[in-house]
């Protein structure tokens, strides 16, 4: 493994390999309010399968892991909406 590599919570971490981010995946707990998203579901008149949580939670921690390598890659320690 090669690149840039650092530690974010949650995440084993990433790094930068030819020229593609790559998150190292690490056991993730949900990051999102269940009961919220299959609410919204549920109103779209549609059915929750039980791997959804696990893709959101996917979803929303690797748009976090770019994003803080982004940041850090700018020289900031603060991840704006802008590196998402």
């Amino acid at each position: 493994m090669t690149g840039i590599v650092f530690q974010a919570t949650g995440i084993d971490s990433i790094y930068m390999e030819r020229g593609i981010v790559v998150a190292k995946k690490a056991t993730r707990e949900t990051l999102v309010v269940q009961s919220k998203v299959k609410e919204v579901i549920r109103k779209a008149n549609m059915n929750c399968a039980s791997d959804v949580m696990d893709g959101l939670t996917n979803l929303i921690t690797d748009a976090v892991s770019k994003g803080c390598y982004r940041a850090k890659s700018n020289g900031r320690k603060t991840v704006r909406s802008a590196d998402l």
